[in-house]
């Protein structure tokens, strides 16, 4: 009787000394790429004029867009196929069918580009020199961005939480700081183009490296086929067209800035983002540590402790959200001027705005991954469709007369509807409460 006492001890406590470790990688994970993608816009402030600062927070946008399409949901998709029981046989054909639909696709999007007449370009973005190379270097950097981050959705679903926060979180930051701290101290003069490429290159070596541990997970699986290109389309396409929505509602409201406004308004909206972008980060890392387990809990079918888990992890979130957010709004203008100079003062009451709005997504808790997992991914497109059309309406509207104030609250007030809908999807079809409840919080207390 002891020794079966003993055992089931030392499995708790190696259970939770594993759940701690994966809490601490993705905490660092998210942590290293926010606090390292704002130490990079500090940088570029200091290294690069207003418009060139703009037109990088563009191609940024860009690439999250494009690279989410190319991706075509998989990176959703590959965890659940990798937790989920009647996958298991499957797994490998499903990995090695993924890769070459994410290549077909950057193939395709490529090729859509190329064949677009550069004067569409260079009617949207201001660039003196040719836009077709600064086009070129973008589609790379797609193709290597998604590769990247659905490899290291692949070491998530193996549950190798490390290396998913390295390769996708940590590292891509962290040489892109160092380089351009190299740049800084030593004063070296570049050009925008070189700054990409050097993005490019990272995103390529990161890949290259992550490779090798890669194979030895795949080693053990065995091929089967069977798997049908048309199944996992069938299962990404819906988590592609909302990821992909929802990264238009937060990315729209800069690209139709850069249409009707000036670049410089572009410039203060994307550092009022980077610097607003700190309040998401406990829902963001919250999300990465409770998927695998969320997908398997919904394999047992036990809504119970699925609801036991959103609570205690957007109490969490909600909670340090909140303490962030109130930091930002008393010493915003301080912080904007100590960071970024004197020239980005303007984006303080942009940053107010867009904290407001990332606090009220965080305390709405994790949604789109409670519903992915529970099989139900047409409503996270169909609540994505509604709320980007919503905010593209709010962008038009407003912002040709209030500028970069217009574009934040655009993207605020789509954000909030979209979590509006999705709560009430979520909790109508899966019966799982996601959203922050005061009640619990008092019950907990409490208890």
């Amino acid at each position: 009787m002891n020794s079966v006492m003993e055992s089931g001890k030392r499995l708790i406590n190696l259970t939770r000394s594993k759940v701690t470790g994966d809490s601490a990688w993705v905490t660092a994970g998210f942590a290293t790429n926010a606090f390292s993608s704002l130490f990079v816009s500090i940088l570029l402030a200091r290294l690069f004029s207003e418009n060139n600062v703009a037109i990088y927070f563009l191609f940024f946008s860009m690439v999250i867009v494009l690279s989410a399409i190319t991706q075509v949901g998989l990176n959703v998709t590959v965890v659940k196929v990798l937790n989920k029981p009647k996958y298991i046989e499957f797994r490998l054909a499903y990995l090695i069918k993924m890769i070459f639909i994410i290549l077909a696709s950057n193939i395709f999007l490529s090729a859509i580009i190329i064949l677009t007449p550069s004067d569409f370009f260079t009617e949207i973005i201001t660039i003196e020199q040719n836009i077709n190379q600064y086009l070129y270097i973008v589609l790379f950097w797609v193709l290597f961005f998604s590769l990247r981050s659905y490899l290291s959705e692949v070491f998530r679903g193996f549950h190798d939480i490390k290396r998913a926060a390295l390769y996708q979180r940590i590292l891509p930051n962290i040489l892109l700081m160092l380089f351009l701290i190299i740049v800084y101290i030593f004063q070296l003069n570049i050009e925008l183009h070189t700054l990409l490429f050097s993005i490019v290159f990272i995103n390529f070596f990161l890949m290259c490296i992550s490779l090798p541990r890669l194979m030895a997970y795949l080693k053990v699986l065995t091929y089967k086929p069977g798997v049908q290109f048309t199944h996992i389309l069938a299962s990404g396409g819906p988590i592609v067209m909302g990821q992909s929505i929802q990264f238009l509602i937060t990315q729209s409201p800069i690209w139709i800035l850069t249409i009707v406004s000036t670049l410089e308004s572009v410039a203060d909206y994307g550092v009022a983002t980077r610097l607003a972008a700190v309040v998401s980060i406990p829902l963001l890392i919250a999300n990465n540590v409770i998927m695998p387990k969320i997908a398997k809990l919904f394999g047992d079918e036990n809504i119970a402790i699925i609801n036991k888990t959103l609570n205690v992890s957007v109490i969490a979130s909600s909670s340090l959200s909140l303490i962030v957010t109130i930091i930002l709004v008393i010493n915003g203008e301080w912080l904007l001027f100590l960071l970024f100079g004197e020239e980005y003062l303007l984006a303080y009451d942009l940053l107010i705005i867009l904290c407001i709005g990332n606090l009220i997504n965080v305390v709405s808790g994790s949604l789109a991954v409670v519903l992915a997992m529970a099989g139900f991914e047409n409503y996270v497109m169909y609540s994505s469709f509604l709320a980007g059309i919503l905010t593209i309406s709010i962008c038009f509207s407003i912002i040709p007369t209030y500028g970069a104030v217009g574009a934040a609250i655009a993207a605020s007030i789509g954000i909030s509807v979209l979590n509006l809908v999705l709560v009430l999807f979520c909790y109508k079809l899966t019966d799982a409460k996601t959203y922050l409840q005061m009640p619990s919080m008092i019950a907990n207390k409490r208890a």
